[in-house]
């Protein structure tokens, strides 16, 4: 049995009014044995009841609606469970929606880009650069006069600078986080 107190006590600690609890015991939804015959409620009992039969959605906006104030920092709020969850999952789905619009709204804006369309930019620019360098390494062995075999090293020192390079980038994006933070949302 759990600890027995009056109706206006249990309507201050579920945050509605007494008519609510008069309420609730003449449409049956508080029964005994959570109403003692001295006009008291046993509280866990009743908690029980309500959880079974009320509508969970409507009855916590109603209890929003009729409490003064919050409780104080460190007090335990219970809430019936399916309804605090399935209410909790309704939050989460409307902060993702309006997520993914802030950032649609900030992709028009050209703030945020596609990662994918951002690599193969960057890809198509840097692989050109680099095709214009080694087309013209043909006119810099003819401008420092080399022969034949010159120009062979010096595609082959080329080569090597170009592996060395793609090695030290695969390195380093093996050490990238997957994932950068916005400073603007932290």
């Amino acid at each position: 049995m759990g600890a027995l107190i009056t109706k206006s006590e249990f309507a201050a600690a579920r945050g509605v009014d007494r008519s609510t609890i008069s309420k609730w015991i003449s449409r049956g939804r508080l029964t005994a044995p959570a109403l003692t015959p001295d006009g008291r409620i046993d509280a866990e009992i009743a908690d029980r009841q309500l959880g079974a039969s009320l509508d969970p959605v409507r009855h916590l906006g109603q209890q929003h609606r009729a409490k003064p104030a919050a409780p104080p920092p460190g007090a335990a709020v219970e809430a019936f469970g399916p309804a605090a969850d399935l209410l909790r999952a309704k939050a989460q789905i409307a902060l993702i929606a309006a997520e993914e619009r802030r950032i649609a709204f900030e992709a028009t804006r050209g703030r945020y880009t596609l990662t994918e369309a951002a690599e193969a930019a960057w890809a198509a620019a840097l692989t050109e650069f680099l095709l214009d360098v080694e087309n013209s390494l043909n006119d810099l062995a003819l401008a420092l006069q080399l022969d034949h075999r010159q120009r062979i090293q010096l595609r082959r020192w080329w080569r090597q600078q170009r592996l060395a390079a793609a090695e030290r980038n695969r390195l380093a994006a093996e050490q990238a986080p997957r994932y950068v933070d916005d400073p603007e949302v932290a």
